[in-house]
């Protein structure tokens, strides 16, 4: 309309409703990712059913050829949380790939009875593209409850699921259960607020996403969480926390820039232990050459110089003031 090529007025939603038989004149496009016809007119010529969805693989979404078609795929429901323009959302694991589902329709659903469901899901493939129009995440449009099945509803509990260790949130199993949450334990030793906070067993050190600001340096805390393998090590993504006790911080190991840049780790499991310091608290020595903090960010930055080495310290800003 902006730019003069619509000349069918306003159209009644009926016109273009799920099931509609339109008769569209309009002008090809190359479209965000795929090609588009931009609608000069069209208008409703029947009504016919909606072509079944057909059950794809995860080698032909993520290749985008399935685009605007309804297929259907199963999953582990991660998230559920309202879209920007107030939509309904969820984040969907589907054979290791997240997936995005948008809901056209919210009624009749309730985001917390959905989350570590496993689910079959019918929408339509709508990747996610960049400013070079290469398809870069899976969405789903998905038109109303009715095209969500809940295969297996989640534990009433979120804590109810399985307990791991700290350092076995990837262990090898025989149980299929890698995509639903698992639940385990340690003392907090660093926290973002609202952000992520690092979770602390022995020498095992794990990063935990999760939006609860009442996580504190001290606390004993149970995670609920999911495995996110996307980084070099196994971290723990839209988690949920309870704080269960306080312990004292285990000493920091003291480690020097060589140690953590080039651990040495040869094929044996204890060795690879020892030279894990990830997510752990650890004690090094360096002199600050300068300290940075912008008005937007909620830490410092060190800029610090050992061993010939320059390298980054983040403090959050409550500590910095506290030890000032």
């Amino acid at each position: 309309r902006n730019q003069g090529i619509w000349q069918g007025g306003i159209l009644p939603k009926t016109e273009n409703a799920l099931g509609a038989i339109i008769d569209i004149e309009g002008i090809t496009g190359p479209g965000g990712y795929s090609p588009v016809i931009i609608p000069i007119r069209f208008h409703r010529v029947g009504t016919g059913p909606v072509p079944p969805a057909r059950r794809v693989t995860m080698a032909q979404l993520i290749s985008g050829s399935e685009v605007s078609q309804l297929v259907e795929v199963e999953g582990v429901v991660w998230s559920a949380r309202r879209l920007y323009d107030g939509k309904l959302g969820m984040e969907l694991m589907v054979e290791g790939q997240l997936c995005q589902l948008e809901f056209m329709r919210n009624r009749g659903i309730d985001p917390d009875q959905y989350v570590d469901a496993s689910v079959r899901v019918r929408g339509f493939s709508r990747p996610i593209a960049n400013f070079r129009s290469e398809a870069v995440r899976l969405r789903l449009t998905v038109p109303s409850k009715d095209y969500l099945d809940v295969l297996q509803p989640p534990p009433k509990d979120p804590f109810q699921a399985p307990k791991v260790a700290l350092n076995e949130l990837l262990a090898f199993s025989r149980e299929p259960d890698r995509f639903h949450r698992k639940v385990t334990q340690g003392v907090v030793n660093f926290v973002l607020p609202g952000q992520f906070f690092f979770l602390q067993e022995g020498t095992a050190g794990v990063r935990v996403e999760c939006t609860d600001t009442n996580i504190h340096v001290g606390d004993v805390v149970e995670v609920a969480g999911f495995v996110d393998s996307s980084r070099y090590l196994a971290s723990l993504t839209e988690a949920l926390a309870r704080v269960v006790g306080h312990a004292p911080l285990p000493p920091g190991v003291p480690v020097t820039l060589d140690q953590i840049l080039h651990p040495q780790i040869v094929r044996r499991s204890a060795s690879a232990k020892e030279a894990d310091c990830a997510g752990g608290l650890v004690r090094l020595r360096g002199l600050i050459g300068d300290i940075e903090h912008r008005k937007s960010d909620k830490m410092f930055t060190l800029y610090l110089v050992t061993e010939d080495h320059r390298f980054q310290a983040f403090l959050p800003v409550t500590n910095m003031v506290s030890s000032v």
